[in-house]
């Protein structure tokens, strides 16, 4: 749920330049946006210089380096004077310093820590609100992930359905006999 009313885009491989100028007017409230990059680009700014502290999150933005089309989120920054919040793997600043007028906007990096035990907590009540987690588990849960929040919520979404399976409307350690997501394909027996 966006609290902030942020605009949030979550970069894919196969998006263009257009794909992200669609994606970006969608997001806006435009229906069905068309017209082109330019024209689409302009249309943007006009709607984001409306409120000049909304902030923006691109997630996946290291894609948009990878693509040539970071320099697309500058010129909105640059055209708008919004905050702009990038997200992505632990190489987006270097990738990032190879685009110098884009580095030089950069006022802050920040690094992402392993999730814990009341990130898992707090997961967990999102989730699954009606499933009680004992403490024990949601530890083993962040043990088993390394703290990396996306199989933290796959591993609550199997042991949600191991609870329901079984009639549960609490869950420890010593009642859990599932597995856990790691991030590791399983191997063939032997």
């Amino acid at each position: 749920q966006n609290k902030t009313n942020a605009i949030y885009l979550e970069v894919f491989d196969y998006w263009s330049k257009r794909t992200f100028c669609e994606i970006l007017l969608s997001e806006l409230g435009i229906d069905r946006p068309r017209g082109t990059i330019a024209t689409m680009m302009m249309q943007a700014l006009r709607l984001l210089q409306d409120d000049p502290n909304r902030l923006m999150i691109i997630d996946e933005a290291d894609k948009l380096v990878d693509k040539g089309m970071i320099e697309l989120v500058r010129d909105i920054y640059k055209g708008a004077r919004i905050p702009v919040l990038l997200v992505g793997e632990e190489q987006l600043p270097q990738k990032l310093a190879r685009y110098e007028r884009c580095e030089n906007r950069v006022t802050a990096y920040g690094m992402a820590n392993p999730s814990d035990l009341d990130d898992a907590r707090a997961l967990a009540k999102i989730y699954h609100p009606k499933l009680m987690f004992g403490d024990d588990l949601l530890a083993e849960v962040v043990r088993q992930t390394r703290g990396v929040a996306s199989r933290i919520v796959t591993s609550l979404a199997e042991i949600g359905q191991f609870a329901r399976a079984n009639g549960l409307t609490q869950v420890g350690l010593v009642d859990y006999t599932g597995s856990y997501f790691t991030g590791q394909a399983p191997r063939r027996a032997r």
